[in-house]
């Protein structure tokens, strides 16, 4: 029960019914289904007591959690712990029922399974934004406008306007997108490779690929591209060793970048958009070095710079 439970509330938080139907956006089912499968899984454990915190990535997890929820209190909000608990919730809540429910092999290929097509339909509603204007609820893509020597304008601004397609809910940004269609590269490229997967499956996760690169283009996420060649180059450097992996990253990184276009051929670091996350990067040095033990607080980063880092790394100790 709270395996299939788990499944559902990961289905929901991607793909968010409420968004797509109106009609349901009043019910609460994504916080009704996260509760059941939490009351599911507490009950599993009483049942069958078992350890789940045994990974290194456990620890870190639980430990950034910890961190998260004490570091407002200790800048000043003593009741901003409650709030970060809150927000932060329905994070601990999905990585811990994985952890609870997820207990064998065949239920871990079923559950990246579910990941890949629910990762398919975030791509397909960002494809018919582009094609056809509205995707699934009436998404739309993000119009950036945009000059040929590479600099982010703002609106009203002379230049041209390029689309970026985005998904729903939590992928409502393009480089959110990227992320999540980057994820489950490594499940395709397995059921490609793997000896004992049938045609059938050779031919469906082959598609998927195609279908996800073509989505990953249209979100233009530079860091997605980058992305994309550091997944597979650390995928091929585990299958076949280092040479080859680099080799790898090298060729998909030249085909992403012979198709690419617009903001996507611009990686320079004299570019605006590079320029301002540099000088991101370095203010949350900078936040790190005043408070290296909890930061300035969960959720305080603008509070110091204008923008947000754009990278987890630098957020997550800032």
């Amino acid at each position: 029960m709270t395996y299939a439970l788990t499944l559902l509330y990961v289905a929901l938080l991607y793909v968010r019914p409420g968004e797509i139907l109106p009609q349901l956006a009043d019910l609460p089912i994504v916080a009704v289904t996260g509760a059941a499968a939490i009351v599911s899984g507490a009950g599993s454990l009483l049942t069958k007591p078992r350890p789940f915190a045994q990974l290194p990535n456990d620890w870190a997890f639980l430990g950034f959690a910890l961190a998260a929820v004490l570091s407002v209190p200790a800048n000043g909000w003593l009741g901003g712990g409650y709030v970060t608990f809150i927000k932060i919730l329905p994070i601990l809540t999905v990585y811990l029922l994985i952890r609870i429910s997820v207990r064998t092999t065949g239920q871990w290929r079923r559950f990246a399974g579910l990941l890949v097509v629910l990762t398919l339909f975030q791509a397909a509603n960002g494809i018919m934004q582009y094609w056809t204007g509205v995707g699934f609820g009436n998404s739309t893509a993000y119009a950036e406008r945009y000059d040929q020597g590479g600099d982010d304008l703002m609106d009203g601004q002379a230049g041209t306007i390029v689309r970026r397609v985005r998904g729903t809910g939590i992928f409502g940004d393009p480089n959110d997108l990227a992320m999540a269609l980057v994820l489950v590269f490594p499940f395709l490229y397995t059921a490609v490779l793997a000896r004992d997967e049938g045609g059938g499956k050779r031919l469906f996760a082959l598609a998927a690929l195609g279908v996800l690169s073509y989505a990953l283009f249209l979100t233009q996420s530079r860091g997605g591209l980058v992305g994309l060649a550091a997944v597979t180059a650390a995928y091929a450097y585990r299958r076949t060793g280092r040479i080859r992996a680099v080799a790898v990253a090298l060729v998909i990184a030249g085909l992403l970048l012979v198709g690419a276009s617009g903001r996507l051929k611009e990686m320079s670091s004299s570019e605006d958009s590079a320029q301002g996350r540099i000088q991101a990067w370095s203010a949350g040095l900078q936040m790190l070095k005043s408070k290296p033990a909890l930061g300035v607080g969960y959720g305080a980063y603008t509070n110091y710079h204008h923008l947000v880092a754009h990278n987890s790394f630098v957020h997550a100790f800032a």
